[in-house]
């Protein structure tokens, strides 16, 4: 399959020239199949990738007393913004926000990546180039922050100040309706950024787009210490207006409440039970999470009854996964250690 798609900025479908930063504009296009069709059976996601003009470098030598002059090559990998749509019936429609570039009316790359969510061995790919122009500073309205719409950690229900185990899980969720959020790393001044404890945790912010244009993001935090630790997350839009929030929550490593999850088995075909022990005075408030071998949560169940029998989607692959629960009771927050297990369908 490949993508076949064009963008309407005015009235009509016209080629794109010329991409004004800051300016909202409409992506309109369709999956075709090999014969130049609409793919019509072909539903699911699609990524657009906007890379920064290419950049010409010279490559080392490979020794020291190598007196050839070393290649120059040519790298347009640097990632500027990441958008998501849906496809549906072989069509798609979103519309995005350029950010604003150091380098101006040069040719970007723009890369399209579709999965179909009837089969993740159905995919589409297109490519297209656009020239980034000037920032209009007459047009430009947005003065309106982004909004950091989540932000927990473990569970929704956390309350900020919490006493929790020192196995951390950060979920953040961000939002901008007008310029739109700055999420790529190359936008130095303009990056997302984490700190704990007032230092910045490196690397550690990565946004996922969702369809509805908010972007979410979740960040494991590992063996803290003991005691009251701040979370805080700063955001810009690419218009430059910045936002921030902190949430607090304290360490408690050495807490007598324990709680074990454990499965009655580690190869899953259909289903597989799972048994939760815990030590608690009261009977706990709990969450389920199962995740896939990258982290990504594939199924949450509020408040299960245990010893609960889980059944895997249909449209989930053979792989690893892993199980946890997080539990409330009163001031009490422990998590389990995380059960591992390989799906393998009949």
């Amino acid at each position: 399959y490949n993508t076949a798609f064009n963008i309407d900025i005015t009235a009509g479908l016209v080629e794109v020239k010329e991409s004004v930063p800051l300016i909202p504009v409409k992506l309109i296009g369709n999956v075709t199949t090999a014969d130049g069709n609409i793919a019509t059976d072909f539903n699911g996601t699609m990524t657009i990738t906007l890379f920064d003009a290419p950049v010409e470098k010279k490559t080392l030598a490979q020794n020291p007393g190598d007196k050839k002059d070393p290649p120059v090559v040519t790298v347009d990998e640097t990632v500027i913004a990441t958008y998501s749509a849906q496809v549906s019936d072989g069509l798609w429609s979103t519309t995005i926000t350029v950010p604003p570039v150091s380098r101006e009316n040069l040719t970007n790359r723009v890369a399209l990546y579709a999965v179909s969510s009837d089969t993740l061995a159905r995919i589409a790919a297109g490519a297209t180039t656009v020239s980034i122009g000037v920032v209009d500073g007459s047009a430009i309205t947005d003065v309106t922050p982004p909004s950091i719409d989540e932000m927990y950690v473990n569970s929704p229900e956390t309350p900020d100040g919490a006493e929790t185990g020192n196995d951390i899980t950060l979920v953040l969720t961000v939002s901008d309706n007008e310029s739109g959020v700055a999420v790529s790393p190359s936008m130095i001044d303009s990056a997302p950024r984490l700190y704990i404890d007032e230092v910045e945790i490196p690397h550690a912010v990565r946004l996922t787009p969702a369809d509805n244009g908010s972007y979410t993001m979740r960040h494991s935090l590992a063996s803290l210490t003991d005691g009251h630790h701040t979370l805080r997350f700063k955001v810009k839009d690419m218009a430059g207006n910045s936002a921030g929030k902190e949430l607090s929550f304290i360490v408690v490593s050495s807490d007598t409440s324990t709680a074990l999850l454990t499965a009655d088995r580690h190869i899953v075909r259909s289903e597989i039970e799972l048994s939760l022990d815990h030590d608690l005075d009261n009977e706990p408030v709990t969450r389920l999470f199962i995740e896939n071998i990258h982290g990504d949560i594939v199924d949450t169940i509020d408040n299960p009854s245990f010893p609960y029998l889980w059944q895997p989607a249909s449209d989930l692959p053979d792989g690893t996964y892993r199980a946890w629960a997080i539990l409330r009771s009163g001031l009490h927050y422990p998590s389990t250690p995380k059960v591992e297990f390989t799906l393998i369908k009949e």
